[in-house]
C-alpha cells in the first residue's frame, strides 16, 4: 500500500548495485509511485549511467518523463518521452518494440490534448 516504506531497502540494493540499472529502474518506480519526483529523476539518471539496453532505457526515460510532467516541466517531460520513443525503436523483440511504440505515442498524444 504504501510505496515509501519500501524506498529504504530499495535504496540500500541500489548502494550495493552501483553498476545495476535494474535496482535504480525499482527504485525510481516506487519514487514516482510515492510522489518523490525530483527524486525519481535523479534515480532514473542515475540508472541511464549505467547504459541499459533499449528496453530498459525506454523504462527509465517513460519513469523520468512522468516525474518531470508531475513536477510541472510538461516540456521536459515530452522531450524525454520522445527519447523513449526512439530508445523502444530499438527493442529488438518486434512484438516488444510495436507494443512500447504504441503506448509511449499514446503518451505523447495524451500531453498533446
Amino acid at each position: 500500500g504504501d510505496p515509501t516504506r519500501i524506498l529504504p531497502a530499495l535504496g540500500a540494493s541500489e548502494k550495493a548495485m552501483p553498476n545495476n540499472y535494474i535496482a535504480s529502474l525499482r527504485l525510481a518506480q516506487m519514487q514516482l509511485e510515492a510522489k518523490q519526483f525530483e527524486e525519481a529523476v535523479l534515480t532514473c539518471l542515475r540508472g541511464l549511467d549505467r547504459k541499459p539496453g533499449a528496453l530498459s532505457r525506454m523504462w527509465l526515460l517513460e519513469i523520468e518523463a512522468q516525474a518531470l510532467t508531475a513536477r510541472g516541466q510538461a516540456a521536459e517531460g515530452r522531450r524525454v518521452l520522445d527519447e523513449a520513443l526512439r530508445a523502444a525503436e530499438q527493442i529488438p523483440s518486434r512484438e516488444a518494440r510495436e507494443n512500447n511504440v504504441r503506448n509511449i505515442k499514446k503518451m505523447l498524444e495524451a500531453q498533446s490534448n
